[in-house]
């Protein structure tokens, strides 16, 4: 399946949200009254087959303890949520909204020859770490356009590679021992992205009053965009539909 999430902030197939609606909510708004929340969900038009199982080449002892599965579509048969899909505001102005220092996390994970989480999110300019916990060599590497590739050899006994990156972009990250392992680290230069969960279920808090474009981002099913407004104390609810991938 090809790939469309590869590169910067500037992404390959656009198309627009069904809409957005504000509504009555509870958000978490830390006592501020100008701020309030974007809550949403994302779906597939349609069931979409089951991920397929990876081959496993080598170091098969590590890697072959379970099956380990395509996450490039990661759909919930019940609800028809896409899990790892990139949530993240584009309208904030520079330097308004830096991220906290409990934004984002600040590991990249190699466990039974898979990357987790399979999409990163960490902070520009703040250092995060890539863990080794299989005991067998690693090599990371970065698919990245606006930053210096990182490649880097991480044998067994190499538990932790410090890394920062500066420049706002989304990249691909593979292991060059394991063809098959394939994660994706989105660098944020504020702090209202966030990723998708199971059921492709997503909320921003302490957003800013006003009107906004929420950007939505997957890497095999592209982008879309919408335009919604945040009152404030208030939640503001949008349903996001990506139509059936072809073939």
């Amino acid at each position: 399946m090809s790939k469309i999430f590869l590169g910067g902030l500037t992404l390959l197939t656009s198309v627009f949200a069904l809409g957005a609606t504000a509504i009555d909510g509870n958000p978490r708004h830390s006592g501020n009254q100008d701020l309030g929340s974007i809550t949403g969900t994302i779906r597939v038009s349609g069931a979409v087959d089951a991920p397929q199982v990876l081959r496993v080449g080598v170091d098969r002892e590590v890697c072959a303890e379970e099956p380990l599965l395509d996450e490039s579509l990661i759909v919930d048969n019940e609800s028809l949520g896409v899990k790892n899909v990139v949530v993240r505001i584009t309208s904030i102005e520079e330097g308004s909204a830096k991220p906290r220092e409990t934004d984002y996390l600040r590991a990249l994970q190699q466990r039974n020859c898979r990357f987790e989480p399979h999409v990163l999110i960490v902070a520009a300019g703040r250092e995060f770490s890539i863990l080794n916990w299989d005991g067998i060599l690693h090599n990371t590497h970065t698919r990245s356009r606006l930053n210096r590739p990182f490649n880097k050899a991480q044998p067994g006994f190499l538990k932790r590679v410090p890394v920062t990156l500066k420049l706002p972009e989304t990249m691909e990250v593979a292991c060059d021992a394991h063809d098959w392992m394939t994660a994706w680290i989105v660098v944020a230069e504020h702090r209202f992205y966030t990723v998708s969960g199971d059921q492709g279920e997503f909320r921003l808090d302490g957003v800013p009053a006003g009107r906004h474009e929420l950007e939505i981002l997957h890497e095999t099913l592209g982008t879309q965009t919408v335009q919604i407004t945040v009152e404030a104390q208030k939640d503001a609810h949008v349903e996001f539909e990506y139509p059936l991938p072809a073939g």
